[in-house]
């Protein structure tokens, strides 16, 4: 936008800068009303997370993502949760996450037609004001959570939930989950339940994605983790 100034000549206030202030503010109001689920740290912590098995942690996220905001209950039928999850065996890999997701007490099953009620347990639901790992229905929806390996998506909560995501740094930068370090790859393998042998290639894939930024070795590191919005498919 150009206006006039006292000796009537026309200045620039950006009016590029403008509307990208205006895009990102959209972004926020849209990001705040979207459904999402909000998995505790506290199963990350004392490692339910990492003792399930990779189907029923890709699923638990998936089930969270779409309960109904009122009645509490997910109503996506068995195929839909494959779709989401990135798993196509029905038999092999979907049944047997619910299973063992309700034997594990992290959700509930009530009979229902034309497809059964899934409903989230109190240990899988996050406190106020705690720490969680979180993410947004309209990104399960798109396929980002099903492009992601098995172990990326075991990975990716642990990196999400140990990073600051208060830090000046990244504050204005709506892409930016979190920055963190990473001071054990042990510890954190062990949080995911996944080998240590794994780590490097799973590290990779999300460079591969863009879902990461920083030089990851055995040593300490910082990294920026990205949301899944900018992931692309692995070259």
């Amino acid at each position: 936008m150009r206006v006039k100034t006292n000796k009537g000549e026309k200045e620039d206030f950006g009016i590029k800068d403008t509307i990208k202030e205006i895009i990102e503010k959209a972004k926020r109001s849209i990001v705040k009303k979207d459904s999402h689920y909000r998995l505790p740290l506290t199963l990350i912590n004392d490692y339910t997370w990492a003792n399930l098995s990779q189907p029923a942690q890709a699923l638990l996220v998936v089930i969270g993502c779409f309960q109904n905001q009122f009645t509490g209950a997910c109503f996506l039928a068995r195929e839909t949760m494959a779709k989401h999850t990135g798993y196509s065996n029905l038999a092999q890999t979907i049944d047997p996450a619910l299973r063992e997701l309700v034997f594990k007490y992290l959700i509930t099953k009530r009979i229902a037609k034309p497809s059964n009620e899934y409903f989230l347990t109190d240990k899988a639901k996050c406190e106020k004001k705690k720490t969680y790992f979180r993410l947004f229905q309209y990104q399960v929806e798109k396929g980002y959570w099903a492009k992601l390996k098995p172990c990326e998506k075991a990975l990716y909560p642990v990196l999400y939930v140990k990073g600051s995501i208060n830090n000046s740094e990244i504050k204005d930068d709506i892409e930016v989950c979190c920055k963190g370090e990473i001071k054990s790859i042990k510890k954190l393998t062990d949080l995911a339940g996944i080998h240590r042998s794994s780590f490097k290639r799973t590290i990779s894939g999300f460079y591969a994605k863009s879902l990461i930024d920083g030089e990851i070795e055995d040593n300490v590191e910082t990294y920026y983790l990205y949301r899944l919005d900018r992931l692309y498919d692995a070259k």
